[in-house]
């Protein structure tokens, strides 16, 4: 449980600071006169898709080490 957390908080980080630096460029090139709209379904699907590989890429190891014997995983490397 505690690497699928750890995924999610990073995953949930990095579309934050992914959403946020669209926007900001976004906002940038609206003030060069480019014509830039923010529409909400966009930015909640690069979010979702942040958070959704995080939370598989996470699972899938998490998986694997739930299954080791823990003198096994001490063991190796």
């Amino acid at each position: 449980m505690q690497f699928i957390v750890e995924a999610l908080v990073v995953s949930a980080i990095g579309g934050a600071i992914g959403v946020a630096a669209g926007l900001g460029t976004g906002a940038l090139a609206k003030t060069f006169g480019m014509p830039v709209s923010f529409t909400p379904g966009p930015i909640a699907l690069a979010f979702a898709c942040a958070f959704f590989t995080g939370l598989l890429f996470g699972f899938l190891p998490a998986r694997n080490a739930s299954r080791l014997q823990p003198a096994v995983a001490l063991s190796s490397d």
